[in-house]
């Protein structure tokens, strides 16, 4: 027999500047269909695996249900920026990966589509940070190591080397001891 493809079907959103969605849906059975539906998702939500392409050309593909990316899924933001890994309810929570558009690549814990617990990130200049972030930024302990084979190892505040920690520069100059906001 033939083998037949089906392709979901296409909304593309025109009161909202063109969003598309290409993917399953699960209907609302609750509103009544009529021809004055201004907004297709009012009635009907994303559900099953898809991609919705946003209004500021932000692209969505993975696993939704009611409306939302939950299960695997990637985010590529207008700006060229990658988010990839786990989502519930919309939110990158548990291990995912970013990659900025310049190419620098976290790969890590997130909690509410923020660094948020372990990670590790390698930079375009081949330097890297392994440590525990919060907020979207290094802090607790963790090991900087550059390019040049320098390294700092210690605490973090808010992205700054703070607390008790050792830096070791390559020309083999070392400090051990207590940064305060450096």
């Amino acid at each position: 027999g033939k083998v037949q493809l089906y392709i979901p079907p296409v909304f593309i959103d025109k009161s909202r500047k063109n969003e598309i969605y290409q993917g399953h849906w699960h209907v609302n059975k609750n509103v009544e269909i009529s021809s004055n539906i201004q907004n297709l998702k009012s009635i009907m939500k994303f559900n099953g695996f898809g991609t919705y392409v946003k209004e500021d050309k932000s692209v969505v593909e993975g696993i939704f249900r009611e409306g939302e990316l939950d299960g695997p899924g990637r985010v590529i933001v207008s700006n060229g920026d990658l988010f990839k890994g786990i989502y519930q309810n919309g939110f990158l929570n548990d291990k995912g990966i970013f990659i900025d558009h310049v190419g620098n690549v976290y790969d890590g814990q997130f909690k509410l589509n923020t660094m948020d617990g372990y990670g590790e990130e390698i930079f375009v200049d081949k330097s890297s940070f392994k440590g525990e972030y919060k907020r979207n930024k290094k802090n607790g302990r963790g090991k900087f190591v550059w390019n040049d084979g320098s390294y700092y190892e210690g605490e973090l505040l808010d992205n700054m080397l703070h607390g008790k920690g050792v830096h070791q520069w390559a020309s083999g100059l070392r400090y051990e001891g207590d940064w305060y906001k450096g």
